[in-house]
């Protein structure tokens, strides 16, 4: 009875250091992955924020009201 005792906390103790070796494996690959989403981000932020030449070209009808100003005619 002791030997399967003894038989079934090494196996518990072997699984689970394979599921926290695992889990380690993952953490890492899952903060590469942050951390290349994270210089994308900052990449692509940079990028639209260094871009105002084209911005100055705006097109004059994106700043004309919707709808024309009827309250005048309405007093």
């Amino acid at each position: 009875m002791e030997g399967k005792m003894i038989h079934v906390a090494i196996c518990n103790t072997i699984d689970m250091k394979i599921i926290l070796g695992g889990l380690d494996i993952m953490m890492i690959v899952l903060s590469v992955v942050q951390l290349c989403v994270t210089i994308t981000f900052c990449v692509l932020t940079g990028k639209a924020l260094c871009k105002k030449d084209e911005d100055e070209k705006l097109d004059p009808e994106l700043y004309q009201p919707l709808l024309e100003d009827d309250t005048a005619g309405a007093a």
